[in-house]
């Protein structure tokens, strides 16, 4: 739950009005209540199409005693089970022959510890074709590999020798993977190399063809010389992925980024020439990085792929074309991590500097951008399938939540990205942004189900000035804004257009406005700002009201508020007859009685759906306004 500025409606239950409602809010709370968890991320956002093999102790529920529960710290591990969804996990049967499990490793996460050579530790998968092998490993020893052949398998992959042979000129054996600059690319921590010169390892490790073999993770391998050995006494395997294809590089820099963020390893990457993704701090914003990314023509990731392939994004994914209009355009990198927040919605959240309505997603995303054409397209897909099971619903308006400093949005800015187009999907709602829009910081999805999202305003107030309404503003962003439609209501008129402003240039937020209405009506005289876009699109202020003369309705009492079913009005004296209007957020008129008010009335509003609602009291030329929430 975010802190107190973004606060949780204690009513969920009547949110939904509608079948199709009612259905995503149960899914919702099915996933709550039986504590069901999305598996729809795949490493770096890559998706599962190549994936064969995903072993990773950052989710320590894949790390198996011989029990099948969770192995504490410590205790031996029978079973590494397999992400992948390809069922290819990593066992051992012999309780002397099992690795070991051990907490608070690297980064605040486990790692798979093979603690001695004597009894030969290892554990072994079913058969699998491998092309491509990402590693994170502790190597205490040298050389040593990620995967490797015990005396039970015979496939391995190491680091260490020249392409051909060991550092003793020993000629590899025939189930080995050479690996090394003479023969198939191995990368280490973002550096093509033959030989390790760091004891944290980011391995990448490609054959020339794929390799179809089962697999192990063990302190020895086939061979007897001194080097054809695996896991060094105490070494540490954190995770491990295979494909059966080769990874083209911006692929290859997108998987090191997600295993360096994640396992706190950043500082092993490149420090020039190589796009290295850097959370707020080594064990914050560093889960689940996704990205896209483009080194040249040839070399290219463009999409996430999307939640109909089985998902991979956790709840956000990027897609840009190459066009001279795309962020793609030029070589660069946009990727982003989250911090390990539940997939669940806050409903009618208290949103610091938006006024309004607004519901929004837990979970929030890092983003950072590297390069690419700065002025650039690029889109943005949030997937509601991926984050918590549910779908978009297309009468909803959808908006991107930006914060520069504050991932809870409860400091700092809250700024609503300005995109060119927004869409919604089966399963996606799809933002199209200018990379200007897009600096690096905390994003997240958010939306109205009442209409457009609200102005951003730090500040809106109506005060008297004499015989005259002030109105006082401040816009907390100007990315897309044309001008301000200043529009009164009063006695049994709607709104109306008073006056207009325009927006002050520029793309900063802060601009403060001002409007006197120098002939307010008598009564109760309410007013609201239209922001209206570049592009045509439009939102509302919160309604402000002033009241410029006495009238006996200013005694009137409207409760309960929220309401459910029926309206309790009371007036302190008999009015006679009375003028009510109930209209919505919009303007317009959902209700009309024309009552004789004595001193109480009941009025049933339970055929209003759920929302923000204006009641209104007219008698002559004297009207009183006031704000209900129909639950």
């Amino acid at each position: 739950m975010r802190s107190a500025n973004i606060q949780r409606n204690d009513n969920m239950h009547s949110l939904y009005p509608n079948g199709k409602k009612i259905i995503a809010f149960c899914m919702l709370m099915a996933c709550m209540a039986f504590g069901f968890s999305q598996n729809n991320y795949y490493p770096g956002g890559l998706g599962n199409t190549n994936l064969k093999l995903w072993l990773t102790a950052a989710d320590p529920t894949t790390i198996l005693n011989a029990a099948g529960t969770q192995a504490a710290n410590n205790a031996a591990i029978a079973k590494w089970v397999d992400k992948s969804g390809n069922l290819k996990s990593a066992v051992q049967g012999t309780a002397a022959a099992r690795p070991v499990n051990k907490t608070n490793q690297l980064n605040g996460r486990a790692g798979v510890v093979f603690t001695s050579a004597t009894p030969t530790q290892y554990m072994t998968g079913a058969s699998t074709t491998f092309q491509t092998m990402v590693a994170v490993r502790i190597m205490l020893g040298t050389p040593s590999a990620a995967v490797g052949g015990s005396t039970n398998t015979d496939f391995s992959i190491r680091g260490g020798g020249n392409g051909t042979s060991y550092g003793d000129g020993t000629p590899f054996n025939a189930n080995d993977w050479p690996t090394g600059t003479a023969g198939p690319n191995q990368w280490l921590n973002g550096t093509l190399s033959s030989a390790g010169s760091s004891t944290y390892h980011i391995l990448v490790s490609a054959a020339n063809a794929p390799v179809t073999h089962t697999y192990s993770l063990s302190t020895t391998f086939k061979g007897t010389d001194a080097f054809a050995r695996g896991m060094y006494g105490g070494d540490a395997v954190y995770e491990i992925l295979g494909y059966n294809n080769t990874l083209n590089n911006t692929q290859r820099i997108i998987l090191e980024n997600y295993e360096a963020s994640g396992w706190g390893l950043t500082g092993k990457l490149p420090s020039s020439g190589y796009s290295v993704f850097t959370p707020p701090t080594a064990s914050t914003y560093n889960r689940n990085l996704v990205g896209i990314g483009k080194i040249s023509a040839l070399d290219y990731f463009l999409a996430n792929p999307s939640a109909a392939a089985n998902g991979s994004t956790d709840g956000l994914g990027f897609s840009s074309a190459t066009g001279t209009h795309d962020f793609l355009y030029l070589p660069g990198f946009i990727m982003a991590a989250h911090n390990g927040q539940a997939n669940t919605t806050i409903l009618n959240a208290n949103i610091a500097g938006i006024s309004g309505s607004t519901n929004i997603w837990n979970r929030s995303w890092y983003i950072q951008k590297f390069n690419g054409l700065a002025t650039g397209n690029v889109t943005l897909n949030f997937s509601q399938l991926d984050y918590d099971g549910t779908s978009p619903d297309g009468s909803f308006s959808y908006g991107i939540l930006y914060n520069a400093t504050d991932g809870t949005f409860s400091s700092g800015t809250n700024l609503v990205v300005s995109s060119i187009s927004t869409s919604v999907g089966t399963n996606t709602v799809t933002f199209v942004v200018n990379a200007t829009n897009l600096p690096t910081g905390y994003y997240t999805l958010v939306w109205s189900e009442f209409g457009p999202l609200p102005i951003l305003l730090s500040r809106f107030e109506a005060t008297k000035a004499g015989t005259a309404g002030r109105l006082d503003w401040t816009l907390s962003e100007n990315l897309h804004g044309d001008h301000f439609d200043i529009q009164r209501a009063g006695g049994d008129s709607a709104f109306s257009t008073i006056g207009t402003l325009p927006v002050s240039p520029g793309q900063a937020g802060g601009q403060q406005y001002h409007f006197t209405d120098e002939h307010p009506l008598a009564g109760i005289n309410e007013y609201r700002l239209k922001l209206v876009d570049i592009d045509g699109r439009f939102s509302y202020s919160p309604v402000r009201a002033l009241s410029f003369g006495q009238s006996a309705l200013l005694s009137l009492q409207v409760y309960p508020n929220p309401v459910d079913g029926e309206l309790q009005i009371s007036s302190a004296s008999p009015l006679g007859n009375v003028s009510i209007q109930i209209t919505d957020e919009t303007g317009r008129l959902v209700l009309a009685r024309q009552v004789n008010m004595l001193k109480w009335l009941t009025l049933p509003v339970s055929e209003l759906s759920r929302g923000i609602y204006f009641i209104r009291f007219m008698t002559g030329s004297a009207s009183y306004t006031q704000k209900i929430i129909k639950k």
